[in-house]
C-alpha cells in the first residue's frame, strides 16, 4: 500500500517534521507515521471503508499533527550524556593539575590538549557517526596496511599503534553490526579478528604489546556483542593467547619485565627496580599524603611519573584517600559508559559504545594493577590524566565518536 503518494498523508508527515528540529531523525519518524497509517486504513477498510474514508480517519486517529510532531521533538531533543562528559572533563583538569606540579613545562602543552579536545568533542557529537559505516572495511585495511609498513620503523615519535584499537573497533563494528557471522564462513571472521592481533605482536614495539591487549579485549567485546559462536570465541582466544605468549617470551626484555614482575627483588637494581621503589611511594603515602612540598627525590628518579606513572604520584602527594576517590569515580565512569552502550538501539553504534567502553576499562583497570603491582609493567597510561597529546586526544575523540552515538541512540535507521 502505497500511502507516500496520497497528497494528504505527505502533508501530515511534513507538519509533524516541521515541528522536529533534529532533522536526521525526520526519515524514521516518516515511516513510522507511515507504518500506523497502513494498519490503521486496512482495519477501516476492513470495515467496509473506501479508501479515502479509510485514510481520513487514520489520519485522525493519529491527532493533530502540530502535537504529534512537539511530542516527538521533546522525544528527539536529546541533550548529551552529561555524566560521562562531565567525568571525562574532571579527569582532564586533574591530570592537567597534577602535570603542572610534577613538570611546569609540559602545563601548557596539557592545557592546548583539553582545549582542543573539548573542540574535537564538539564536533563529533554534531557529526552524524552513521557515515563511518560504510567505510569500515577501508578503515580496517588502512590501519594494518599502516602497521605493517612501520613493523621495522618505529620513529621516535607517535606510534600509530597506540590509536591503531580505535580505528579497528570502528571497522569491525561496522563490518560485524548486520549479522556478518551468519553471511561469511566462521573461518573467515575468524581470520578477520585474528589478523591485527598477529600485526600488533610481529612488531618489536612495547606499544604494540600494550596496543595487542586493548585489540584482544575490543575483539572480544564486538565478537560478543554481534552474536558469534562460542567455538569462535575459543578460537580468538586460543590463538590470540598463544601468538601473545610467543611474542612475549621470544623477546628478552619482555621476558625480564616478566621475571620481574614475579620476583623484583632478584633484579632490585635492574628489572625490578622500579616495583621496589614503587612500593616504597605506596607505603609511605599514608591516608593525606606527603603533599606537593616535600621532598620528591624518590619521585623525580622515577621515569614516567607525569604519564604512566601518576596515579603513584597522586597517591604520595595528595594521599590514599584521594586515590580511592578517584579509583570510585573511575568506576562510575565504567558503568555510565556500560549503561549508555546498552541504551543505544542502533546496532553499529552499540557495537562503537560498547568497544570503546573495553578500551577505557582496560587502559584504567591496567594502569592502575600495574602501580599497585599486580599486573606486568606495560605502558598503559591513565587515561585523561596521564601527559600525552596523541593517546589523550584519541581518547576525547572517542568521547565525542560515544556523544554522537547517544544524541541519535533511538534512530534505528541504518
Amino acid at each position: 500500500m502505497d500511502l507516500l503518494a496520497n497528497q494528504r498523508v505527505k502533508i501530515y508527515m511534513d507538519t509533524v517534521c516541521s515541528c522536529v528540529k533534529f532533522k536526521e531523525a525526520h526519515n524514521e519518524i516518516r515511516s513510522e507515521i507511515v507504518t500506523h497509517l497502513i494498519d490503521a486504513v486496512e482495519e477501516h477498510e476492513k470495515e467496509g471503508s473506501t479508501r479515502e474514508e479509510a485514510i481520513d480517519m487514520a489520519i485522525k486517529q493519529m491527532g493533530d499533527p502540530l502535537e504529534v510532531g512537539r511530542q516527538l521533538n521533546k522525544v528527539h531533543n536529546l541533550k548529551p550524556e552529561w555524566s560521562i562528559l562531565a567525568l571525562a572533563g574532571m579527569f582532564s583538569i586533574m591530570g592537567m593539575i597534577i602535570v603542572y606540579t610534577i613538570q611546569l613545562d609540559l602545563f601548557q602543552k596539557s592545557l592546548f590538549m583539553i582545549l582542543t579536545g573539548a573542540i574535537a568533542i564538539v564536533f563529533l557529537y554534531f557529526y552524524n557517526y552513521r557515515r563511518l559505516k560504510p567505510l569500515s572495511k577501508y578503515i580496517y585495511l588502512a590501519t594494518t596496511i599502516l602497521l605493517l609498513i612501520d613493523i621495522r620503523i618505529i620513529s621516535s615519535g607517535a606510534d600509530i599503534a597506540y590509536i591503531a584499537p580505535i580505528f579497528y573497533a570502528l571497522a569491525l563494528a561496522g563490518m560485524f553490526s548486520d549479522d556478518e557471522w551468519e553471511k561469511r564462513k566462521g573461518i573467515v571472521n575468524l581470520g578477520v579478528f585474528v589478523l591485527p592481533m598477529a600485526v600488533f605482536l610481529l612488531r618489536s614495539s612495547w606499544s604494540s604489546l600494550v596496543s595487542a591487549v586493548m585489540y584482544f579485549v575490543v575483539a572480544l567485546v564486538i565478537a560478543t556483542m554481534s552474536g558469534i559462536n562460542i567455538k569462535y570465541i575459543l578460537g580468538v582466544v586460543v590463538l590470540t593467547i598463544s601468538i601473545g605468549l610467543y611474542s612475549i617470551f621470544s623477546v628478552d626484555y619482555r621476558t625480564q619485565r616478566v621475571l620481574a614482575f614475579l620476583n623484583p627483588a632478584k633484579d632490585a637494581g635492574g628489572a625490578g627496580y622500579m616495583d621496589i621503589q614503587l612500593r616504597k611511594l605506596l607505603t609511605s603515602a599514608g591516608l593525606f599524603g606527603n603533599g606537593f612540598d616535600t621532598n620528591t627525590n624518590l619521585i623525580l628518579t622515577l621515569p614516567e611519573m607525569h604519564t604512566n606513572l601518576i596515579f603513584s604520584y597522586i597517591v604520595y602527594t595528595l594521599g590514599w584517600i584521594v586515590g580511592a576517590i578517584l579509583i570510585s569515580l573511575i568506576i562510575i565512569f565504567f558503568i555510565r559508559l556500560i549503561k549508555t552502550s546498552k541504551s543505544i538501539k542502533n546496532s553499529y553504534g552499540r557495537l562503537i559504545v560498547g568497544s570503546f567502553a573495553s578500551i577505557f576499562i582496560v587502559q584504567f583497570s591496567y594502569n592502575i594493577l600495574m602501580i599497585l603491582g599486580l599486573v606486568p609493567f606495560a605502558g598503559f597510561s591513565l587515561p585523561f590524566i596521564s601527559y600525552g597529546t596523541t593517546l589523550n586526544m584519541a581518547n576525547m575523540a572517542m568521547i565525542g565518536i560515544i556523544s554522537s552515538i547517544y544524541r541519535r541512540k533511538d534512530i534505528l535507521e541504518q
